[in-house]
């Protein structure tokens, strides 16, 4: 049995838009003994304070820097160009790299830019980026909607997005992997969550 205590949670905006919500509150339901605290960061901020015994465990995207953690895989996220509807590149199948570095671009802001700009690096590409917007997700959205540019964002936030704004791939398959990092050692309270989680909400 797992007795009373407070987990301590990293995670980032998609995370915690998407799923964070559903996982709290059936956690408050069948184990009230465990109380989840949630932080919401970078990767780098939340590997750096797992590793130091700050946060039980915390979301982030792709492998972590260090050896000691460990990180259980949870989900692939696409990550999608979006388009104003009335854009002409609104007829297009796929979004080219070369229009990635013609058109007005509007980027995430601090935290929210980390594989855009990975991506970016690998494929020679210089965006002409108008825009930097903090916030990941309606900001953003409202920007390409009044078609001001266009922008990459996780298929995550994606799903209740305007019909006034469209989704396309990038020629270039691009892509995260969502994982749950945690010592190697974690608690009951900490595997807990990690099961529960896995369980529940991506189901």
């Amino acid at each position: 049995m797992v007795t009373y205590r407070q987990l301590q949670v990293g995670t980032f905006p998609s995370v915690t838009t998407k799923w964070i919500p559903k996982i709290l509150k059936k956690m408050n339901e069948e184990y009230p003994g465990i109380e989840v605290s949630i932080l919401e960061e970078n990767y780098e901020v939340i590997q750096q304070l797992v590793l130091e015994g700050q946060l039980d465990c915390g979301f982030v995207a792709d492998n972590p820097f260090f050896f000691s953690l460990s990180f259980p895989p949870l989900k692939k996220d696409k990550l999608l160009c979006i388009i104003s509807a009335e854009h002409p590149l609104a007829q297009l199948n796929k979004v080219t790299l070369k229009v990635l570095n013609q058109e007005p671009f509007i980027l995430p802001g601090k935290g929210g830019d980390i594989e855009l700009k990975k991506f970016f690096k690998v494929h020679n590409i210089t965006p002409n980026i108008r825009y930097e917007i903090m916030d990941t997700n309606q900001s953003i959205v409202a920007m390409v909607e009044s078609n001001l540019g266009i922008s990459i964002l996780p298929q995550l936030l994606l799903n209740k997005i305007s019909k006034t704004v469209i989704t396309r791939k990038p020629e270039i398959d691009f892509s995260r992997m969502i994982g749950l990092i945690n010592l190697k050692n974690p608690s009951p309270a900490t595997n807990l969550f990690i099961i529960f989680f896995t369980s529940t909400a991506l189901k």
